[in-house]
């Protein structure tokens, strides 16, 4: 994360407001509630230094709004294609010790399961049984 932030395990504290705020603004900022209690509100997709040939590898940064109450911690992300539903990440986030209002960043590796065709895959995300569709991503 970012200097003077806190990180616990690829998850770190935005700050509220001012100019640091501003340069951590995720590149594709969303409004978009994913259960009760917790909204993405924007997220960064790159590839990682670590892709190769057969397994497509990209850092997934998840900007969340904690609510009121306190949310389902239980984030999986997901891709799918074709009848395909693969779960590529899966994190506990212990919201609790966030605020309501507070936004925070979750540092996520995806990567394409190993034999999966080439094609379009819908990258999505569930919390608390809902899963909403983030971004088409090219394999």
């Amino acid at each position: 994360g970012a200097e003077g932030d806190t990180a616990l395990a690829g998850l770190w504290r935005l700050p509220t407001r001012g100019q640091a705020r501003a340069a951590l603004a995720p590149a594709n900022p969303l409004d978009q509630p994913l259960s009760p209690g917790l909204t993405l509100v924007g997220y960064d997709l790159r590839p990682a230094a670590t892709a190769t040939t057969t397994v497509s590898t990209q850092t997934l940064d998840l900007y969340l709004q904690r609510g009121d109450p306190a949310p389902d911690p239980h984030l999986q992300v997901r891709l799918q294609a074709g009848g395909r539903d693969e779960v590529v990440a899966e994190r506990m986030i212990d919201l609790s010790l966030w605020s309501p209002g507070e936004v925070i960043c979750q540092r996520l590796s995806i990567s394409t399961p190993p034999g999966a065709p080439p094609g379009p895959y819908t990258l999505s995300i569930q919390s608390g049984g809902q899963l909403t569709p983030i971004q088409e991503i090219n394999r």
